[in-house]
């Protein structure tokens, strides 16, 4: 019942085709199969000083990122300037970026907030 299904992807085709294999019920209907991948990223930082700081050092891709400000607001940005601002309690995401990238800082000097993440490696 597949035939004429055609499915670009990464998996080997079919002996001297380039069809690959699909999954098909008993009334011809695509089976689709969901893999998952990634292991779980999660990191706390508590600002010691007012200077820009950020998680990774050395590239570290991400996706489903989920970034949480406790204590003080932040400002997040890039290494050039951090001007995205994040009140405590405040929460965004992001859905994917290499976190090397993402520098933050206290919005107000002395005030030393907390910024958790939780993210997939990528």
């Amino acid at each position: 019942m597949g035939a004429g299904v055609k499915i670009w992807g990464s998996q080997t085709p079919l002996e001297g085709t380039d069809w690959l294999p699909v999954k098909v019920d008993a009334n011809g209907i695509l089976q689709v199969e969901t893999n998952y991948s990634g292991t779980v990223y999660a990191k706390s930082d508590t600002a010691t000083a007012d200077t820009a700081r950020r998680f990774e050092t050395t590239s570290k891709k991400l996706r489903d990122v989920i970034i949480t400000v406790k204590t003080y607001a932040q400002l997040f940005g890039d290494s050039d300037g951090q001007t995205y601002p994040v009140a405590a309690d405040g929460i965004f995401s992001i859905t994917q970026i290499d976190i090397s990238f993402l520098w933050f800082k206290n919005a107000t000097a002395g005030q030393n907030g907390t910024v958790h993440i939780l993210a997939v490696n990528d």
